[in-house]
């Protein structure tokens, strides 16, 4: 509940006492400013741990949203065969995606053909998180 500035006063001071050695804990349903914060984090639910590590960690866990444009036509074959992606939309000279697991095979496909543009959108913590939660209502 900081305004912007106490906030960015408040994290200086966690990073004080971090470069000091000290441990801080922070409890908060706020996940940007957890990341920013956090050197490692652990996630509960009912009151247990169901994730837990560093934040780039967790974030590696998440899918990553892409957007590829091509030269020329979409090499669509090629996308499907790609391992770990998802919600695929072939439009035109547009490709996008979510890809979970290693971006390497994808970009092996990519290398092969002309890219006019490439978008990979990094997932945050509050994207790990959301899809530790998905679906467990």
């Amino acid at each position: 509940g900081l305004d912007p500035l106490m906030q960015q006063e408040f994290l200086g001071l966690v990073r004080e006492a971090r470069a000091d050695g000290r441990t801080i804990f922070l409890s908060s349903h706020v996940l940007s400013e957890v990341q920013r914060a956090a050197d490692r984090v652990a996630i509960l639910r009912a009151g247990r741990v169901v994730a837990a590590g560093t934040v780039s960690e967790l974030r590696g866990r998440a899918r990553q949203r892409g957007e590829v444009w091509f030269a020329g036509d979409v090499p669509a074959e090629a996308l499907r065969d790609v391992p770990g992606l998802d919600t695929v939309l072939f439009d035109g000279h547009r490709f996008t995606a979510v890809l979970a697991g290693s971006i390497q095979p994808l970009l092996g496909v990519l290398a092969a053909h002309e890219v006019t543009s490439l978008l990979v959108e990094e997932p945050d913590l509050e994207d790990a998180f959301l899809e530790l939660f998905e679906g467990a209502a």
